[in-house]
């Protein structure tokens, strides 16, 4: 295969048509693989045919900017690679299941290989665009504007995207904020927002975050697959299990701290198969019997 593209450049590993998701227009893709002079990186041109007489590229995108690289199994297109940046989401469409394996597993074999790589997070499961609002957490801890959410199997991390237009406006935000899913009380979605609710024993404190998405269907995406990443989680450690808690006995001893979920859309009396959730002033309480749905009369619950 022919290795044009100046000095320096990498051995060409795959190569081919592409379309970007953006546009759903054609652009002839080249993966490089690393050298002492460059690391890995993928380039787009306009044809082969420039490719081919040693014209630029259109787009260089070095592997090494990315933190993730994955499937998207969200959008309407069902053959999407996208690659996560601190700046972008760059997506690319490929013609057939067939072609995104062999894209998508050349791509990742050349991101691991490079040692600049090791800001990838956890192995991250999904990512999500968001814009954080500016009320609870994101208006005290200055947690506000474009978030990729990434959701790993323990943790849920808010990573910022650079602005290109405005610097200043970024200035002072948190660039990262990781939760332990362990650590997250509750969430759910209303229209195109999805929100949650964490514990004292985060980075944050305890509180609310908002997040706007692009469609409803989105927030319901996230609510529904975040949930169950909660769960999960919960069921792989010990004495983790939902429950309810006493409150405060004669021997003024504070009962053990325990967290529940809610995988209702709402904060009240909403049913999911054998679960139900209360919204008891501190938190929600979610009651499960087997199969059988109890409505327990409890007057104070207590929430990490």
């Amino acid at each position: 295969m022919s290795a044009a593209g100046g000095g320096g450049a990498g051995a060409v590993v795959r190569q081919g048509q592409l379309r970007k998701l953006k546009t759903m227009k054609k652009k002839f893709f080249v993966l490089r693989a690393e050298t002492p002079e460059c690391s890995a990186r993928l380039e787009y041109y306009e044809s082969e045919k420039k490719f081919r007489a040693g014209v630029a590229p259109r787009r260089v995108l070095p592997l090494k900017s990315c933190y993730n690289i994955m499937r998207r199994l969200d959008l309407k297109q069902k053959h999407v690679i996208a690659l996560f940046t601190r700046e972008e989401q760059f997506c690319v469409v490929a013609d057939n299941e067939q072609e995104l394996h062999a894209w998508l597993t050349a791509i990742l074999k050349q991101h691991r290989s490079d040692d600049a790589s090791d800001e990838l997070l956890h192995p991250i499961q999904h990512v999500w665009q968001v814009n954080v609002q500016k009320k609870g957490l994101g208006a005290t801890k200055n947690i506000q504007g474009l978030y990729n959410l990434c959701l790993a199997d323990k943790t849920l991390t808010l990573v910022k995207i650079k602005s290109h237009n405005n610097v200043i406006s970024d200035l002072g935000l948190l660039e990262r904020v990781e939760y332990s899913l362990k650590n997250i009380r509750r969430c759910g979605d209303s229209e195109r927002f999805f929100y949650m609710e964490v514990g004292r024993q985060t980075t944050t404190g305890a509180g609310e975050l908002w997040m706007h998405t692009d469609d409803s269907n989105i927030a319901q995406s996230m609510h529904s697959t975040i949930y169950h990443a909660m769960r999960d989680c919960a069921k792989e450690t010990e004495n983790e299990r939902d429950h309810i808690v006493l409150p405060k006995g004669p021997d003024n001893a504070l009962p053990a701290r325990r967290q529940s979920y809610s995988d209702g859309r709402g904060r009240a009396g909403l049913t999911n198969g054998n679960l139900l959730a209360y919204s008891l002033g501190a938190g929600t309480l979610y009651v499960e019997r087997d199969t059988t749905l109890t409505f327990l009369n409890i007057t104070r619950t207590f929430f990490s």
